[in-house]
């Protein structure tokens, strides 16, 4: 047994006190990083898409979509770990998406990885959501920067697995036209199936942006959510902050966490 360092605050970016805690080694797996891929260019905090490949013979699918997995790094002689959402799992790869913070504790360290590099891995986190094929007649997705990752996979999953009955509407709030993450993607997933809508939310917009302004507020979930209702469901994943703010903002509107509207 090992004894770890958690950072129990979701956001970096902030001075977190670590909690020690032990971890059975033997339940991890040592990965390597294959690639590296820039998401963003000049951005406050960049993003990156990490590739990782599992040891041989190990595999984490089918893995259900929502499910987050832990990353370990060190730092001066202390073991910390993060979770984070895979956007793709494959037979023996997955791919993770991080944002840099300059202050933060563990981002750093992950984006310090170079290829080649390995790293202990801890198989996927069960999570209180859980969707299936023909559950909801329309399903909300509000995401702030990177925690666009864990709607990506379950957009994959509702557009593979549902009919055009299924409404789905995405509603993704970052800073800038820079900060948006594969926005190309979800432009060609919208153009494909009508039944997916996908709304832009700038808060630091420039001139030339025609979209929507601001932050996700009462107008914003009232015009794209689902409303509170049997047969729907709303998603949210974004910093700590807007999850608490939009927990609170959704449980004022009628909405009731863990049963028509969920966190990442």
């Amino acid at each position: 047994m090992e004894t770890v360092s958690h950072n129990h605050k979701h956001k970096e970016g902030r001075k977190d006190k670590s909690k020690k805690e032990e971890v059975d080694m033997s339940k991890l797996h040592l990965c390597k990083l294959i690639s590296k891929v820039p998401l963003t260019k000049n951005v406050e905090n960049p993003v990156a898409l990490f590739r990782f490949q599992m040891p041989e013979g190990v595999t984490f699918g089918p893995t259900p979509i929502g499910q987050s997995i832990t990353i370990f790094a060190q730092n001066n002689g202390m073991t910390l770990k993060r979770h984070y959402t895979p956007i793709v799992y494959e037979k023996d790869c997955f791919e993770v998406m991080v944002k840099l913070y300059g202050d933060g504790e563990f981002s750093p360290l992950v984006h310090a990885f170079k290829e080649g590099d390995e790293v202990y891995i801890k198989p996927p986190k069960k999570t209180k959501i859980t969707i299936g094929h023909d559950e909801f007649s329309h399903v909300g997705m509000i995401a702030g920067g990177v925690g666009v990752a864990p709607m990506i996979p379950v957009l994959t999953y509702l557009l593979e697995h549902n009919t055009e009955n299924l409404k789905l509407d995405l509603l993704f709030a970052n800073k800038t036209t820079d900060d948006v993450i594969y926005k190309e993607m979800l432009d060609e997933l919208s153009a494909k199936h009508k039944n997916l809508n996908v709304h832009y939310i700038l808060s630091r917009a420039g001139d030339d942006w025609s979209g929507h302004r601001g932050r996700v507020d009462r107008e914003y979930v009232s015009r794209y959510m689902p409303a509170p209702k049997e047969k729907a469901m709303v998603l949210i994943c974004g910093s700590k902050q807007m999850k608490k703010d939009w927990v609170a903002l959704l449980e004022s509107m009628g909405y009731e966490r863990n049963k028509n509207f969920f966190k990442f």
